[in-house]
């Protein structure tokens, strides 16, 4: 398994987010919106959006953590990752490998087709929101 497979397995988080999908995407949404927003103003160099991106999105998802999953399971995700990377703060990585977990569950979405109004269909019905989870998922990617 992946490294955020196994955090995202020991948050238990798969309910919390099914309920909540479309509330925690528009906010992903926002903050790349935002970024996009400010580098066609001409107020954010292209070198700076992924860290503008990061810095938007991380601390959301970091708090959809701890929302969204209980103290023992946030608890043996931090363990877990103390053990593979002792020197590392855990909660950053745990929010990092956590925001790869819910686009990589877009991506599946998008390639399954499973649900009847998912975000399959929001994304194939406007190009535009198409463009942004490509976007989004370009920048995830980097972080793992």
């Amino acid at each position: 398994m992946a490294p955020w497979e196994i955090v995202w397995e020991k948050l238990d988080l798969e309910d919390f987010v099914s309920m909540h999908k479309s509330e925690i995407y528009s906010k992903i949404e926002e903050c790349c919106h935002k970024v996009m927003q400010k580098k066609d103003e001409g107020t954010l160099a292209e070198s700076e959006d992924f860290l503008m991106f990061m810095s938007q999105t991380l601390p959301f998802i970091s708090s959809v953590i701890q929302v969204g999953s209980s103290l023992d399971n946030f608890t043996a995700a931090v363990s877990w990752v103390r053990g593979k990377m002792p020197s590392a703060d855990a909660v950053p990585v745990i929010s990092a490998l956590t925001f790869y977990a819910l686009v990589e569950q877009v991506w599946e979405e998008e390639k399954q087709k499973e649900c009847t109004k998912s975000i399959y269909d929001e994304i194939h019905s406007n190009p535009d929101k198409k463009d942004l989870w490509e976007q989004i998922h370009d920048r995830v990617k980097k972080l793992v």
